[in-house]
């Protein structure tokens, strides 16, 4: 599922404040790569990188077999990268905003 908060307002809301959050599950990227420990995880600029790794693009269901997968063998040692393209439209990454 999705869970999206803008954070809470400090002037309405007084303790512990809620930070802005957006999770999403897994599968909601559209690319992984697991660098094995030792070996040099992919250049973020590398003009190959949207061939590393696995994809989301036009397989959705076995994507999310692969993460459900991953995610149950998260260990140390590995990198994982993982990437997303569908929403950087909307993405002001240098002002951090949405």
């Amino acid at each position: 599922g999705l869970y999206h908060c803008a954070g809470d307002d400090p002037k309405r809301v007084s303790g512990e404040l809620e930070k802005p959050v957006c999770v999403l599950p897994l599968w909601a990227w559209d690319q992984f790569i697991e660098t094995p420990e030792g070996e040099e995880p992919p250049d973020l600029w590398d003009p190959n990188f949207e061939n590393l790794g696995k994809k989301r693009y036009k397989r959705i269901a076995k994507y999310q077999e692969e993460m459900t997968q991953l995610q149950r063998s998260f260990k140390v040692g590995p990198t994982y990268t993982l990437a997303f393209w569908g929403n950087s439209r909307f993405l002001d990454v240098i002002n951090w905003m949405v």
